[in-house]
C-alpha cells in the first residue's frame, strides 16, 4: 500500500502520525509532475460530478467521460499528450469486459489493455483536425459499452467501521527501513457503539441498504446502482 493510498484510507490521527513518522525517517522521495495528464482518482468521482466534470477533465475527454459515467462506467484517467488522447476505464462488468475484448481483437489501434490490464481507448492526434472531432470519435469508441452496475462507491459493514468510524489499527509498520509495508485491519476493541448508532452519527442511515449489506459512500453511487436495477426491471 502506497503512502498516498494510506493517507486517503484513514482519518485516524494516531495512525497517520505513526505512518508519517516512519515514512520521513526512511527517505524523502521526489515526485515527477507530468504535463497534460490528469488522473481522475485524485478526487472522488462523485465530487467531480457534482462540481462539474468540465472543471477537472480537459477537452476533448469531457463528453466520453460524462457519457461513460452515466452508464456507471467510471474512468481512472484521461490523458492528453502530444501524440494521442487516451481514456483509461475503471473495472468493467463481465458483460462489458467481453465486449471490450472483442473490440480490442478487431481494432487494436483504438482499443487495448494496458500493462496493468486496464481497458483503454485511444486516438492518435493526427487522425482528426478539431477538438470536436476527437471528442465525438472518443465517444463513438465507448458507445458499444452498456449500462452496468457500479463497481465501486460502497462499503461493507466492516469497511464502514474501519474507514468512517476509525475502528482500525495498522499492522506491519516498521521504522528506519525503506521496505516497510502497512496493512489496515479491523480492531473490535475500538467499537464503542452499535452499528445503527454509528450510521446515525455519521449520517449514513439513508445510504445503508440492509438487504445488500452495503453502505454507499454518497447518494451519487446509490442513485447509480438504482439506475442499473431499474434498467433491468424495464425489460
Amino acid at each position: 500500500m502506497e503512502l498516498d493510498d494510506i493517507l486517503n484510507y484513514t482519518s485516524d490521527v494516531d495512525v497517520i502520525v505513526s505512518i508519517l513518522t516512519s515514512f520521513f525517517s526512511c527517505t524523502e522521495k521526489e515526485t515527477e509532475v507530468k504535463e497534460n495528464k490528469y488522473k481522475i482518482n485524485t478526487k472522488p468521482i462523485h465530487e467531480i460530478y457534482k462540481e462539474g466534470i468540465e472543471k477537472y477533465i480537459e477537452e476533448p475527454c469531457t463528453l466520453v467521460c460524462k457519457n461513460s459515467w452515466n452508464k456507471n462506467i467510471f474512468t481512472k484517467a484521461s490523458i492528453v499528450d502530444k501524440d494521442e488522447v487516451k481514456i483509461v476505464f475503471d473495472k468493467l462488468s463481465d458483460e462489458n469486459l467481453n465486449i471490450f475484448r472483442d473490440l480490442a481483437l478487431k481494432d487494436e489501434k483504438h482499443y487495448r489493455f494496458s500493462s496493468n490490464n486496464e481497458p483503454e481507448i485511444r486516438i492518435k492526434l493526427n487522425e482528426f483536425n478539431t477538438q470536436k472531432e476527437i471528442s465525438d470519435n472518443l465517444n463513438l469508441l465507448a458507445e458499444p459499452l452498456k449500462l452496468q452496475d457500479i463497481t465501486s462507491g460502497y462499503m461493507t459493514k466492516t469497511e464502514f467501521l474501519m474507514k468512517i468510524c476509525n475502528c482500525e489499527r495498522v499492522d506491519g509498520l516498521k521504522e528506519h527501513t525503506s521496505n516497510w509495508k502497512a496493512e489496515f485491519v479491523f480492531d473490535p476493541s475500538k467499537v464503542e457503539k452499535t452499528f445503527e448508532e454509528y450510521l446515525h452519527e455519521y449520517s449514513y442511515e439513508k445510504l445503508f441498504v440492509p438487504q445488500e449489506e452495503r453502505i454507499y459512500k454518497d447518494q451519487f453511487y446509490l442513485d447509480a446502482h438504482r439506475r442499473f436495477l431499474n434498467s433491468n426491471r424495464s425489460y
